[in-house]
């Protein structure tokens, strides 16, 4: 089950309350390549990995010279 909160600023806050090892269960039997992209989207939100790829990715603008 997945919990959306809208915060302000159009920001979300997003609760996953399956477990990494159930998330990474059900992706591996899942079916539909719908299916399975919103279970690796739940599995990254879970793992954080979606905060890490955001923070790599501003330090390569900064690195090049583009601001955000």
């Amino acid at each position: 089950m997945v919990i959306w909160r809208k915060e302000m600023g159009n920001r979300f806050q997003v609760e996953v309350n399956e477990s990494k090892k159930e998330l990474r269960h059900r992706l591996h039997h899942s079916v539909t390549s719908s299916s399975r992209e919103r279970l690796q989207m739940l599995y990254w939100l879970k793992q954080d990995a979606i905060a890490l790829l955001i923070g790599l990715l501003q330090d390569i603008n900064m690195a090049i010279g583009y601001a955000s």
